[in-house]
């Protein structure tokens, strides 16, 4: 792809144009971003924490992939905290 085929980018605020001459711009990237980099979605990640490091009858396979993602850490978190 030749530079003149690339879209035009929208103007810079000068918010942006300061946090980048002061180096404290910090952006943040939706996950998209790391999995075309071959890392897991936010669900295989929460199901492979689950699966990976809780051992216990209720968490079978088969019922963690009725769960949402954020439920899987919030039973993860659960888990660890009650062996504390």
């Amino acid at each position: 792809m030749a530079e003149s085929d690339l879209p035009s980018l929208p103007p810079i605020n000068n918010e942006i144009k300061q946090a980048i001459e002061r180096k404290s711009l910090i952006v943040f990237l939706g996950s998209g971003v790391s999995m075309s980099g071959g890392l897991p979605s936010w669900e295989e990640l929460a199901y492979n924490v689950i699966k990976k490091n809780v051992t216990c009858a209720q968490f079978d396979s088969i019922k963690l992939k009725k769960y949402s993602p954020r439920r899987l850490m919030s039973l993860a978190r659960s888990y660890y905290t009650d062996r504390e």
